[in-house]
């Protein structure tokens, strides 16, 4: 090891063979910082690829879903209108045996009216005549009634359904996939960028 004497009385001398410590150890430092920071940023960027990828499976499912439920929805209502109409025509058919039994019932008592030398349109036997036709009236209107309150029940469950399956509709319609996962990549991109822009200096962490 030896001094070198500069010609300049101002510089400083310089052992020669001497090395300053600490000074390597310093850049090594820094530039381990900097490759552990884009390391960083590249893990963040692929963890965000995740997430987008998970976002679109995400939207894809709840997009099938809510269509799935639509024509569930769809199903139900033509199930509820055939009900509907189905609830007409056995009221119809229980009105007409319920005439069928009543008439049945009136031309037995006409019979024995007759075989008793009775008028039926004068009398007593005019009165039970007259009921025999009533009750029959009033049971066809009851059974009718009853078929139309159970008709439009099921019609009313019906337009439940055909609104609920347009709402799902909209619903499923509305969901974009790439949208979401276009969304998931924009946001992971910002933070990449700040954090990014903050590592070279631009911004203060």
């Amino acid at each position: 090891m030896a001094v070198v004497y500069p010609e300049d009385p101002n510089d400083i001398p310089v052992v020669s063979g001497m090395s300053v410590p600490g000074a390597g150890a310093g850049l090594t430092q820094a530039g381990t910082g900097i490759n552990l920071g884009y390391l960083g940023l590249g893990l963040q960027g692929v963890a965000g690829l995740f997430g987008a990828t998970a976002s679109y499976d995400a939207a894809k499912g709840e997009k099938y879903a809510a269509s799935y439920q639509a024509a569930i929805e769809r199903n139900r209502a033509q199930i509820y209108d055939y009900q509907a109409a189905q609830a007409l025509r056995v009221g119809q058919a229980k009105a007409d045996a319920s005439n069928f039994k009543y008439a049945a019932t009136a031309g037995a008592q006409n019979a024995r009216f007759a075989a008793r030398g009775i008028a039926t349109n004068e009398g007593s036997a005019a009165n039970i005549m007259a009921d025999t036709d009533y009750f029959k009236r009033l049971d066809a209107a009851t059974i009718g009634d009853n078929a139309a309150q159970d008709a439009w029940a099921l019609r009313m469950s019906a337009e439940t359904s055909r609104n609920n399956a347009s709402l799902l509709q909209y619903k499923s319609d509305s969901i974009s996939p790439g949208k979401a996962a276009g969304g998931s990549l924009l946001s992971t991109a910002g933070s990449v960028a700040l954090n990014w822009y903050r590592m070279r200096g631009g911004l203060p962490v």
